[in-house]
């Protein structure tokens, strides 16, 4: 809506978990983003909070346990004989959310296996979910963190991102490479391999869920107290997407997480000292 006062257009934030009478008000203007009224609040990752964890599925075809759904596909993955079918690539990616499973399943040994299929499988459904594997696997599993190489890993990711053409997967993409930002130099890898401008380009995809992944890598990880250079002037390039996408198509489904990642304290402190 337009402020009467301000002629600025304004957008009004409700958020159920915080039902206090009030609302959030987020100013936007050409030149810069303004929260009026608002309590700076702890940020928190939010990547894992969008993703929608897969329901288990019963035992079947003779398999009797977890363990053994697991290992069957596991050593369809490993095998290079016969490939992976989709349904196992599925289960994977249930078990991918367990620790120890998770653990095994980005081994030096098995993470170039499921990366073949992440970047080269020709069933856009298998990379999506090889990409979903891989970021469920270390999400917030130190053991599985400490198996995987992050210089290499987010290079390859990056480079993947370059050629996918197919919104679900680049969607996916993304969440897996969120999962990577929290190893010790994570993020400057990133910055150094030119990621920030790629996220970008995948950004102006015309897909609402690719918009909103970005937006919430944005929230997740672009912080003004990092020792990186230039991050400022990427989050003030940030703020201006977000701003432009949300003034051109302010009901678009993911707005609420563009919105979100407008808000954070730090974009907020770059874009207001400017």
């Amino acid at each position: 809506m337009i402020n009467e006062k301000t002629g600025l257009k304004e957008a009004k934030l409700y958020d159920p978990t915080r039902d206090e009478g009030r609302v959030d008000t987020l100013v936007l203007s050409p030149n810069r983003i303004q929260v009026a009224d608002s309590e700076e609040s702890k940020q928190e990752t939010r990547a894992i909070a969008t993703y929608k964890v897969p329901n288990r599925q019963a035992a079947g075809n003779g398999v009797d346990t977890e363990q053994d759904i697991f290992q069957n596909a596991f050593d369809a993955l490993q095998s290079t004989h016969n490939g992976i079918t989709t349904d196992q690539l599925r289960s994977l990616e249930i078990f991918a959310h367990d620790r120890d499973f998770g653990g095994r399943l980005v081994e030096s040994k098995i993470l170039p296996k499921l990366l073949k299929i992440a970047r080269s499988n020709a069933y856009p459904d298998n990379r999506k979910s090889a990409f979903r594997i891989l970021g469920s696997s270390l999400w917030n599993n130190e053991a599985a963190l400490a198996n995987v190489n992050e210089i290499s890993l987010i290079s390859d990711l990056l480079d993947a991102l370059k050629r996918e053409g197919d919104d679900d997967v680049t969607a996916s993409l993304i969440f897996s490479l969120s999962a990577v930002m929290v190893k010790p130099g994570g993020f400057k890898h990133f910055m150094d391999l030119g990621g920030s401008q790629l996220l970008r380009e995948a950004f102006a995809s015309k897909d609402a869920e690719v918009k909103a992944k970005c937006a919430t890598f944005v929230e997740d990880n672009y912080r003004l107290d990092r020792e990186v250079g230039g991050d400022a002037q990427e989050i003030s390039l940030w703020c201006h997407h977000f701003q432009k996408q949300i003034l051109e198509t302010p009901t678009s489904i993911g707005t609420d997480r563009i919105l979100t990642a407008l808000m954070f304290p730090s974009s907020i402190r770059s874009m207001s000292n400017r």
